[in-house]
This record gives structure tokens, sequence and C-alpha cells, in this order.
């Protein structure tokens, strides 16, 4: 074989091995579909659901928004009116507010709501706990924009109730 042959070889090699290099790359990018946690839209959103007003309430004759009921949700307190906890009331009054969006916006393909107790203290081991089950309706696979947005209410001086939006979108 001449020197000429052998660098082609050589040179091809090299082509061949950027070339799988960026493909391993382009995959593991495109899987890492990690929404950006702190996009406006969704903290838009976030923060208004958090003022809707609901039909609890817990402490008559004012009615609870979200943010209050999800405080009485995590005191483990009663719609007085509707003889439900709150925590019930506040799962189903959320599956609806989302299930309404998601038909109003026909370009939402998915949404997920979590809302979970998370301690404060750095020493504390105790995993986050979920306050309601998940909410949530579709996939966010073949979508095109995912975005999301994760809010704090203070419970008390030991925990937070973090609320965690995802919401997926197609074109």
């Amino acid at each position: 074989m001449k020197k000429g042959q052998q660098e082609i070889i050589g040179f091809v090699l090299i082509v061949t091995i950027v070339i799988i290099a960026a493909l391993v790359f382009l995959v593991i990018s495109l899987k890492n579909k990690n929404p950006e946690l702190n996009n406006v839209e969704a903290e838009n959103m976030l923060a208004s659901i958090k003022k809707l007003t609901t039909g609890c309430t817990v402490n008559p004759p004012t009615y609870e928004n979200v943010e209050e009921l999800v405080l009485s949700c995590n005191r483990a307190q009663m719609c007085s009116n509707l003889n439900k906890k709150a925590c019930t009331y506040l799962s189903e009054y959320l599956t609806e507010v989302f299930k309404d969006l998601k038909e109003t916006d026909g370009t939402m393909a998915a949404y997920e709501l979590q809302i979970y107790v998370k301690q404060i203290s750095s020493t504390s081991t105790r995993p986050s706990e979920p306050l309601i089950p998940k909410i949530y309706e579709g996939s966010c696979n073949n979508t095109d924009l995912t975005m999301g947005s994760q809010n704090n209410i203070k419970a008390t001086s030991a925990e937070n109730i973090v609320l965690k939006l995802l919401l997926c979108f197609k074109r």
C-alpha cells in the first residue's frame, strides 16, 4: 500500500470518528429535554392560578383563593361549605382548571402540576411529600416547546410548599 493511500484511509477514519461523536452528542442533547423552570409565561400562569378564587370556605364567609387553599390543605382543614377536605377539593378544582386551559389553548399538548411540601432545613433528610396527587394530562413527547415554573409558598418556618408547573405545546 502506498503512503498516499494510507493517509487517505487515516483521514477517512478520523472523519468517521468525528461524525459518530457528533451524532452521539446530538442524540444525547435531544433526549435531555429538561424544560426551563423559570419561564416567564409559565411563571405568570402559575401566579394567576394561585390567585383564582375557589368555591371553598374554610373560615366563612370568605372564599379561599388557590394559594390559601394550598395552605389549608397543608393544615388538613375542611371546606366547611362543601363538607370536603381542602386537599380533595383543591385537587378536583385544579384538575378542572387545567382541563379548561387545555381545551381553550389548542396548542397545549400536555401539562403537569406537582404540589409538595419541602423541608427548608439543610439538615433534614425527610423526602419531599406530595400534598395532592400530581395533576397531569398528555405527554411531552414529540412536542415543540416545553416550559415550566416553580414557585414556593411559605408554610411554616421549617417548610415550604412547592408548586411546580410544566407545560408542553405543539405547533
